[in-house]
């Protein structure tokens, strides 16, 4: 139910309603900042499941010895892919960062309101790191073969 009328009739006309908190979700740069975080996050882990799948598939679990089950087309097809997945995890995942900073940037005057998304904000800065470190040692980065 709503009150309005009610506290309309107590006070009158001149009710001043406080402006809603996710005003500054209604900025354009807003919803790009988070639809920057939300699809590139989600590439991202959707794409290091299959890369773990594909990868999965190449090699006798437990060790490093080819699948023999595969032929060697068949091998290079799914080294492909897992190449091809690289590089999507690797975008999206700077995508994502990117979206994620300027979301931050572009909400901080709701962090002292709502908690949750300070919160939030300092867990992406924490892991940003790791996760970077971790792309550059293992993920798409390598120059090894």
């Amino acid at each position: 139910m709503d009150s309005r009328p009610a506290e309309e009739a107590l006070l009158g006309s001149e009710v001043e309603y406080p402006v809603p908190y996710l005003c500054r979700m209604h900025r354009t740069s807003t919803k790009i900042f988070l639809l920057f975080f939300l699809l590139g996050g989600v590439i991202w882990v959707g794409g290091g499941i299959a890369r773990m799948v594909v990868g999965y598939s190449v090699f006798i679990p437990g060790t490093l010895e080819w699948n023999t089950a595969q032929s060697d087309q068949a091998r290079l097809q799914t080294i492909w892919l897992f190449t091809l997945l690289g590089g999507w995890t690797g975008w999206s995942s700077l995508v994502a960062t990117i979206g994620g900073l300027g979301a931050m940037y572009s909400l901080r005057g709701l962090f002292r309101q709502h908690g949750w998304l300070l919160m939030s904000a300092i867990l992406l800065v924490l892991v940003l790191p790791f996760s970077t470190a971790f792309a550059r040692t293992r993920g798409f980065c390598t120059r090894r073969l």
